[in-house]
């Protein structure tokens, strides 16, 4: 993590991790132990300890009789 006045070197996206991450969605990984919500989209798959994240679904509303 980078303060928000810290400037970033670009990086490429790594071989493999083709794909991308979407804006206001929420990616967890295989087990749940870690959920994030992507605050700027970019290409490249996201990914933790060597694990893809997967994208969240969204729960159903309760139905309004």
């Amino acid at each position: 993590m980078v303060s928000h006045d810290e400037s970033v070197e670009e990086r490429s996206v790594a071989p493999g991790s083709e794909g991308s991450a979407l804006l206001g969605k929420r990616y967890t990984n295989e087990a749940s132990t870690i959920e994030v919500l992507c605050t700027k989209a970019g290409e490249g798959a996201l990914a933790m300890g060597g694990e893809d994240l997967v994208q969240k679904s969204a729960r159903p509303l309760p139905s309004s009789d």
